[in-house]
């Protein structure tokens, strides 16, 4: 029985020291890790708009990176205009920044490994450019769906990218041109859905493989596009709604079909019903279209 109760004496003990290791400084409180590194925990401002994450944080003598935004740190916080995020930083977690419609601006570390789903979720006014690290292995679900107006994403490295969810950069109202990693190996689904703006997408020169549902429906700026010849299936409805498409170049051979079944596959899973009426020509080759688009098989 004395066993019993020391023991648990000694989990109270340990309880109590693993709540030690929050602390708040700066009107943010971080979690302290035993791999020496900290997390921001949670938010404490009350109005200051402009916010810095310092890149470590000493406690009693004791130095910590921080590494880490956890979730919902700062999610809703309209009064957030600006927020610098320190060098060394990988992680940035699920809604971190969800719902900040104020927020102008911010920079994303050249460390970050993963950004989690919703972590820029409807930051209105989140403007500019967006840039993404070499480093950048994971990006979550809505992970920047309505940041309205953003104008470029560009992804710095060539590794693929995992696309956790779907609809990563949809929404974005503003946005021009996205620059893709070079072994990015699918679009997810709805991942440019409603970016009416969008006039320029380079996937000629990445390794994606499907194409899912609705990825560019409603791009009503897009004009062409080339695909590469990694490409294997494409969506239903992936380029619904391009009201500017006029030219798909895919670079593979159909030769698991036949050229009149290529056509109508590639029209119905394009999603041009609503504009294409009849075909004029069609081969292996070139397929032309009455309306004055075209899909180019090369």
């Amino acid at each position: 029985m004395k066993s019993k109760f020391i023991l648990l004496i000694a989990l109270l003990a340990a309880g109590a020291a693993r709540g030690a290791t929050e602390v708040d400084i700066d009107s943010l409180r971080y979690m302290l890790n035993d791999d020496g590194s900290a997390t921001v925990k949670s938010c404490l401002y009350q109005g200051t708009p402009n916010i810095t994450i310092p890149q470590t944080v000493t406690v009693e003598g004791t130095t910590y990176q921080v590494k880490s935004i956890g979730s919902n740190v700062f999610g809703g916080k309209k009064f957030i205009t600006s927020v610098q995020l320190p060098d060394g930083l990988q992680a940035i977690g699920s809604n971190a920044f969800n719902d900040c419609s104020s927020l102008t601006s911010v920079n994303i570390p050249s460390a970050v490994t993963s950004i989690g789903s919703y972590s820029f979720y409807n930051c209105k006014q989140l403007g500019g450019d967006i840039t993404l690290p070499a480093t950048l292995t994971s990006l979550g679900t809505y992970a920047f769906s309505h940041c309205e107006a953003v104008k470029n994403v560009t992804f710095l490295g060539d590794g693929d990218v995992t696309l956790q969810g779907e609809s990563h950069f949809s929404g974005m109202y503003s946005l021009k041109s996205i620059t893709l990693p070079a072994n990015l190996s699918m679009l997810s689904r709805s991942m440019f859905y409603g970016n009416a703006s969008m006039e320029n997408v380079n996937l000629a020169s990445t390794q994606v493989t499907n194409i899912y549902p609705y990825a560019f429906y409603q791009c009503k700026a897009l004009a062409t596009m080339q695909l590469p010849s990694t490409v294997q299936t494409i969506g239903e409805n992936a380029f619904c709604s391009c009201e500017s498409l006029t030219s798909v170049t895919l670079s593979i051979q159909p030769f698991m079909m036949t050229a009149g079944e290529w056509v109508v596959r590639i029209i119905w899973t394009l999603g041009f019903n609503s504009r294409i009426k009849s075909i004029r020509r069609c081969c292996q080759s070139i397929c032309r279209l009455t309306s004055g688009s075209s899909i180019n098989s090369t």
